[in-house]
């Protein structure tokens, strides 16, 4: 997906440019750049997908939702019509 993103960015690009190959290596490189980078941030910096940090994430993230939307029926089920409209 990313080198057809790529391909399609050269063929597309409104830049006339006389060696196309210099290009597309360049935006190679920016895309490998870019994927060693957050590899690099996700596995040694920031490393939340690890065990129980990612659990306790995950749950506390599907408990407020779940707060949210039991919030919003309670809602839903205490107004009437009347009230909608007006």
């Amino acid at each position: 997906m990313v080198f057809l993103l790529t391909f399609n960015l050269i063929i597309v690009s409104s830049y006339r440019v006389d060696n196309v190959l210099k290009m597309a290596k360049d935006r190679i490189s920016t895309i490998c750049i870019g994927v060693g980078l957050c590899l690099v941030m996700s596995l040694f910096v920031f490393p939340n997908w690890s065990g129980e940090d990612l659990h306790k994430s995950t749950i506390s993230k599907l408990e407020g939702l779940a707060n949210s939307v039991e919030g919003n029926v309670y809602v839903c089920e205490t107004r009437t019509a009347e009230e909608y409209l007006y």
